[in-house]
């Protein structure tokens, strides 16, 4: 017999307590996942890339870059990129700063990295969650991420020294030589792979 699974509002998600361990929940189709913390390395990268990305849109008056926010992004579907581009023209003067903004970013950036795959269970069983960060996992918040009307995901991996982007239909893997654009979301926008992962 298959266990049901307890679906959760966003609301719900919303009030849950932060785990004592760090990291973060998400709700995945009603379903809350526990997502583990960044690790050092991954921060790093996510740290730089924000600033990379807030530098130019700040100059260009494009929009807004945010970190580790939550976006509703489907029914039920609440994700947090470790960074987002959401244009001017899509932010609304409703949008909550303080609950899960109700709109969809141009471009999201997943940072992968290694985690403690116990300590992971561990968190999840204590606040009945799912743990995340699998490849399953990572499969199905990309295919949520372009359903829902994102442009295009980076998906950086500094053990590959890669970045894969993703559009619709489409897949990209970039190495350290190459550089990483996207004229149609930031015109103009430029960075070596390799500065990433400095």
């Amino acid at each position: 017999m298959l266990a049901t699974k307890t679906l959760h509002s966003v609301e719900d998600m919303e009030r849950t307590p932060k785990p004592e361990a760090s990291g973060g929940y998400e709700l995945d189709e009603g379903e809350l996942i526990y997502m583990s913390p960044n690790s050092m390395e991954q921060w790093e990268i996510i740290h730089r890339c924000y600033h990379l990305l807030q530098d130019f849109v700040e100059a260009h008056t494009l929009g807004f870059v945010l970190a580790d926010t939550w976006f509703e992004i489907l029914p039920g579907v609440v994700r947090a990129p470790d960074v987002a581009f959401v244009p001017r023209a899509a932010w609304k003067p409703e949008l909550d700063p303080k609950h899960a903004l109700k709109v969809v970013p141009a471009l999201m950036v997943e940072v992968l990295a290694s985690s403690d795959p116990e300590l992971s269970r561990k968190i999840a069983l204590e606040s009945s969650a799912r743990p995340a960060r699998t490849p399953r996992d990572l499969s199905k918040r990309l295919r949520q991420y372009l359903e829902a009307g994102v442009l295009q995901v980076w998906v950086l991996d500094p053990d590959e020294g890669e970045a894969d982007v993703y559009a619709a239909g489409s897949l990209r893997t970039l190495t350290t030589k190459d550089r990483l654009e996207a004229p149609a979301i930031l015109p103009g926008f430029s960075v070596s792979v390799a500065r990433l992962f400095e």
